[in-house]
């Protein structure tokens, strides 16, 4: 009942919070952004602690990787918890990009599951001769900078858009630059 719980909450996570990433949809429904980011903020903590909760009921070494996984389950959803935390804070602050980046932080982090059977198939289909424990394995090694590298990069697609692109013409240090 824990895992599956976790599991209906956490699908709604991932569905919701990545219509929040998308400047587009953002810019012009501010107040659904606002709804589902509500949303979000809620179900976040219900399902991180439903993964305590099985966390705490199943030893390592019933997790098919054993205490890597176990501990990095703990980590990230600890830091999932603060950083939407620290996202609300900042929001109250008004600071806005602060908020963004926090999101994007717990966003990542609620990927670290689905990035890791997204990894396990894609390894076991490029390396079939390994077995299941080196499997898992190598995937939690490419999965944790996998989630954070992609956390990163939603903040980075988000700030480009809302910087302001204009033309800029070569001023006169430029044009003596470029003539030397």
């Amino acid at each position: 009942i824990l895992l599956t719980s976790h599991i209906f909450t956490g699908v709604a996570c991932m569905l919701l919070g990545g219509w929040q990433f998308w400047p587009a949809f953002r810019k012009r429904f501010m107040k659904l952004h606002r709804v589902i980011g509500g949303i979000y903020v809620l179900t976040v903590p219900i399902s991180v602690l439903l993964s305590f909760a099985y966390l705490t009921v199943t030893a390592p070494h019933n997790l098919y990787t054993r205490l890597t996984a176990w501990v990095a389950l703990w980590l990230f959803g600890a830091v999932a918890l603060i950083s939407v935390g620290a996202a609300v804070h900042a929001l109250k602050k008004r600071r806005i990009h602060e908020h963004m980046g926090f999101m994007a932080l717990s966003f990542a982090c609620m990927l670290v599951a689905p990035m890791l059977r997204l990894n396990w198939v894609m390894l076991a289909w490029v390396f079939p001769h390994i077995d299941q424990e080196t499997l898992s394995m190598v995937t939690m090694g490419i999965m944790m900078p996998e989630c954070l590298l992609i956390g990163y990069g939603l903040i980075q697609v988000n700030r480009q858009y809302e910087r302001p692109m204009s033309r800029r013409t070569p001023g006169r240090s430029e044009e003596h630059t470029s003539e030397l």
